[in-house]
């Protein structure tokens, strides 16, 4: 809801529910019906001046929530102790030379699962860059959108939805 946006992008914190009551007679015009809000009710012009604004922190809020979301679907089914663990793993992983004392906890996953050092560290190495390959790509492409929506005159005709991996 446009309305609600642009209240909140001028109030921030403001809480829709408490302080105000938004009314649409079904022709499509949302108006404010009530204000219980301490600070004086925005006028038509003011909301009319920060709509673009609103709009704007609307879509960029929308890109980050895509790119989040993209994000999870990369972890499905990984927990936040394995994930904790994937820096280290890299870590070790990078300073392994021939010395597994360079690396003790892929010497100790290694060993528990009766693999060679080598193998937990290819697969390793190779996840990191899927990873951060991935990452880059989901950062970069929000950033460009997000760039173009702050420089767009009208950030509500800018399509955001190209370029996007997975």
């Amino acid at each position: 809801m446009i309305l609600a946006a642009t209240l909140l992008h001028l109030y921030p914190g403001l809480d829709l529910h408490a302080a105000v009551v938004l009314h649409d007679d079904g022709d499509g015009i949302v108006y404010i019906a009530q204000w219980h809000d301490p600070r004086p009710q925005p006028t038509p012009a003011e909301l009319e001046a920060a709509w673009p604004e609103a709009r704007r922190a609307q879509i960029i809020a929308a890109i980050d929530a895509h790119a989040n979301g993209l994000r999870e679907t990369m972890t499905v089914g990984v927990t936040s102790a394995e994930m904790a663990a994937w820096a280290i793993k890299r870590a070790e992983a990078l300073a392994y030379a021939g010395d597994p004392t360079a690396c003790p906890m892929l010497a100790a996953e290694a060993a528990a699962r009766g693999v060679p050092l080598a193998a937990i560290i290819e697969r390793v190495l190779r996840n990191a860059a899927l990873l951060a390959a991935a990452e880059a790509t989901i950062a970069g492409v929000a950033g460009r959108h997000k760039d173009a929506v702050r420089a767009a005159v009208d950030p509500a005709g800018y399509d955001w939805s190209q370029g996007w991996p997975l």
